[in-house]
C-alpha cells in the first residue's frame, strides 16, 4: 500500500531518515495504554523480597536533558583489605515489562531507544522509559543491583548480584561531577553526594590502572551537539568533549557487565555476549603497511595482542 501525507520542510529530512531505518515515530495507542497502566506502587509484587539500599548513598550521572535514567551508583566504606565496594544497579525493567506481553514485543521490534539531532525515538513508552521506571531523584525504584568488590589492584575480586529497591538521592550531570573531581568545584555537587564520588573516583582509577595492564585501549571520540532555536533550526554545533565523569561511568559500566558475564558463564547460565574476534594475518598486515605509509614502524608479525595493540 502506497500513502501520502503533509510532511513540514523543516522535517522532511528527518522523516526520510525515519523511515529508510524504519524508526517508528509514534507507538500504537494500545502500546501507549499498557505503559499508562503500569503501577510502580510499593506495595506490589515487585518490591517484595528485594535488598532495601534506601539507606546508602546513591547517584546517578547523566547529561543534563536526561529523563531515562537507567543506572545508578553507590559505595560502601573500603574494609581491612582495602577493598572497595561498589553497588552498580540499573532500573529493573523487567518487573514491569513481562515476557511476551504487547509492551515486550514492541520494544523487541525497536531493538533500541534511537538518539537522533532532532528527537529521540525511546523503545519504551515515555511515561515508562521517563517516568514511572526511570531512575527519577527521591523516588523509590526497584532495580537490579551488583555488588563489586574492587581490590586495591584494580581486580574484582567477588561480585554478588541481587535484586534491590534504591532512592537516587543525588542526580548529577557529566559536566558538574567533573568539576567536582577535576577541580573541586562542588557548586553542582550536593555535600552529601561528594564522599560517594571520591571514592567511586579511587575504584575507577583502581579498575582503569588494571585494564591498562591487560592492554585496554582509550580512543579518542567526538560528538557534537546540535543548539536549535525555538521553532527546531539548528543555530549552534557545540563539540562534547569526554570528561573524567564519563570515563568514570564507563569503567564502572563495563566493569559490572564484565562480572555479570563471567557469574553467568560460571553457573552454565545462556546469555548474550559482544566479543571483538582477533584481527586475522591479512588484516595485520594491512594495518602494518597503513602504519608504515604515515611514518610508524611495528613489526607486529602475524597476531596482534592487546598489549602489542596498546603500545601502538
Amino acid at each position: 500500500a502506497v500513502f501520502l501525507r503533509a510532511v513540514d520542510p523543516k522535517r522532511a529530512l528527518m522523516v526520510r531518515t525515519l523511515a529508510r531505518w524504519g524508526v517508528a515515530e509514534e507507538f500504537p495507542v494500545g502500546i501507549e495504554e499498557a505503559a499508562q497502566g503500569v503501577s510502580v506502587d510499593l506495595d506490589g509484587p515487585a518490591f517484595e523480597g528485594r535488598r532495601d539500599l534506601r539507606g546508602v548513598q546513591t547517584l546517578t550521572i547523566d547529561g543534563a536533558s536526561s529523563r531515562d535514567l537507567d543506572d545508578a551508583l553507590a559505595v560502601l566504606p573500603p574494609q581491612h583489605d582495602g577493598a572497595i565496594r561498589v553497588l552498580v544497579s540499573i532500573a529493573d525493567v523487567d518487573a514491569w515489562v513481562p515476557e511476551g506481553s504487547a509492551l515486550d514485543l514492541e520494544a523487541r521490534a525497536r531493538g533500541t531507544t534511537v538518539y537522533l539531532a532532532d528527537g529521540v525515538f525511546p523503545m519504551l513508552p515515555r511515561a515508562l522509559s521517563e517516568d514511572r521506571l526511570s531512575l527519577l531523584p527521591d523516588v523509590d525504584r526497584a532495580a537490579l543491583t551488583v555488588e563489586l568488590r574492587v581490590d586495591p589492584d584494580g581486580e574484582v575480586t567477588a561480585a554478588d548480584p541481587w535484586l534491590s529497591l534504591i532512592r537516587n538521592d543525588s542526580r548529577l550531570t557529566y559536566e558538574g561531577a567533573a568539576a567536582f573531581l577535576d577541580h573541586d568545584d562542588s557548586s553542582e555537587v550536593p555535600e552529601a553526594a561528594r564522599s560517594t564520588l571520591r571514592w567511586l573516583r579511587a575504584a575507577a582509577a583502581r579498575l582503569g590502572a588494571a585494564r591498562k595492564a591487560r592492554g585496554g585501549i582509550s580512543l579518542q571520540r567526538g560528538e557534537v551537539k546540535l543548539l536549535c532555536e525555538g521553532e527546531g533550526n539548528p543555530t549552534e554545533v557545540v563539540p562534547i568533549s569526554e570528561t573524567s565523569a564519563h570515563r568514570l561511568v564507563e569503567r564502572l559500566m563495563v566493569a559490572a557487565n564484565e562480572a555479570i558475564a563471567a557469574w553467568l558463564a560460571a553457573r552454565g547460565l545462556p546469555a548474550l555476549y559482544r566479543v571483538q574476534d582477533e584481527p586475522d594475518p591479512e588484516r595485520v598486515a594491512r594495518l602494518v603497511e597503513y602504519a608504515h605509509n604515515f611514518g610508524f614502524e611495528t613489526a607486529f608479525g602475524s597476531r596482534i595482542t592487546p598489549r602489542g595493540l596498546t603500545a601502538f
